[in-house]
């Protein structure tokens, strides 16, 4: 029986990925499997013009030929940013490997798809953040004298696994410098939304603090992050000098960088109809409004209350691969569906054709200018391969966004 070779675990790997690696991550975040994509990013940067005043006009003729123009336009110039994921097997289960041991392909399976599912969940968080890293922010009384620290939002503890190695810093990655140090997570309480490490957390990041923020290892600050919806729809109103891109929103913020909603005071519905309304007259034109796990599970109480029925929604390919509910909107019906990786203290109301994932080839694809996706790893006794993406969120149509604070 024939020992496998790097020829045919790549063989192998082609046929777990299939055509790519798409369509095993995107179901890890509805925003991503909902995106149009692209995937020819090349040159230096994309430059999104967006124009936000139209071409001068009047009831006179002279007049309005005095006062012609061409509009006034903002421009984003947007560079590439990049995500690794690599993967190691050891060579004795290469070796084992003769194409027909369903339990060894299994396990390539296993790994492969881990890859794809990490790169998910790492799109995941940078697509609903603000490109500064932050996956989650500590609680008040968090002890981190102890090896048991608590999250400020207890559901944000989804977004860790075991094993993950994490850095900490006071603001939330748009500013400041990384604390020193790096700690990984050994177990995780779900329910009460604990991490634990294994010594003290202040012993291993220091200057660790009540209500710092965590990032996943060399995620920390926008440089390196992807640019996500809540840095092209921040929460807080953009103001003089402002820089996104190069391009400074405060001259035109609705149009420039959406717009902005409290929730309080009414049930999510009615919010909902609210930011309709709010974004129509502006020129908006949504069709889409994302919440959060629990704030999608009131909202689908309120509907299915009043004898509202879910509705099929469709992905960036056209399938229906979801389901959510609908409301009316000021250029049509609005479909309401849940992301898991949209935090529950904020919603997004936006039109999906006003948003681009763009990489540099496939999102991601594996790396193989050598010639080769798989390779022998120089310090181990172990075969290589890893996935990488270049590429970035892009917003052509800011003023159809609204982003909703409850």
């Amino acid at each position: 029986m024939a020992a496998a070779t790097l020829t045919t675990l790549s063989a192998i790997t082609k046929t777990i990925y299939g055509q790519g690696i798409e369509e095993l991550w995107v179901p890890e975040c509805t925003f991503a499997a909902r995106v149009p994509k692209s995937y020819n990013f090349v040159g230096e940067s994309r430059r999104i013009r967006v124009q936000h005043a139209p071409l001068r006009g009047s009831a006179t003729y002279s007049t309005a030929m005095t006062n012609r123009g061409v509009g006034k336009y903002t421009d984003f110039v947007v560079t590439r940013k990049k995500e690794y994921v690599g993967a190691l097997i050891d060579c004795e289960t290469l070796k084992a490997v003769d194409g027909k041991s369903g339990s060894n392909i299994d396990a390539l399976k296993t790994t492969l798809r881990g890859a794809a599912e990490e790169f998910g969940k790492a799109m995941g968080r940078k697509l609903w953040g603000n490109g500064g890293g932050a996956v989650a922010r500590l609680a008040a009384a968090s002890s981190l004298s102890t090896t048991r620290l608590a999250l400020l939002d207890r559901n944000d503890v989804t977004k860790f696994e075991v094993g993950m190695i994490v850095q900490g810093d006071s603001t939330d990655g748009t500013s400041g410098t990384v604390h020193a140090g790096s700690a990984e997570i050994t177990a995780i309480d779900e329910t009460n939304g604990y991490l634990y490490t294994g010594s003290a957390w202040t012993t291993q990041i220091t200057g660790l603090a009540d209500s710092d923020y965590l990032f996943r290892d060399g995620d920390f600050g926008t440089s390196v992050n992807l640019s996500g919806i809540m840095g092209w729809i921040p929460v807080s109103q953009p103001t003089s000098g402002d820089s996104w891109f190069s391009a400074d929103r405060s001259i035109n913020v609705p149009k420039l960088a959406g717009q902005r909603l409290s929730g309080s005071g009414g049930s999510v519905l009615e919010v909902a109809v609210d930011a309709a309304a709010r974004a129509g007259h502006f020129g908006g034109r949504p069709n889409t409004l994302y919440l959060g796990a629990f704030k999608y599970a009131e909202f689908a109480k309120e509907c299915m209350a009043k004898g509202q029925m879910s509705v099929p929604v469709k992905d960036a390919r056209g399938e229906l691969t979801l389901s959510g509910f609908s409301i009316p909107g000021p250029k049509g019906q609005i479909v309401v569906v849940q992301d898991t990786y949209c935090p529950d203290s904020y919603g997004l109301l936006t039109n999906m054709e006003s948003w681009e994932l763009a990489g540099l080839g496939q999102i991601p694809h594996v790396a193989d200018d050598d010639g080769r996706e798989i390779r022998m790893d120089p310090t181990s006794d172990s075969v290589s391969m890893y996935n990488r993406f270049y590429g970035n969120l892009l917003c052509h149509r800011p003023q159809d966004s609204v982003i909703i604070t409850w």
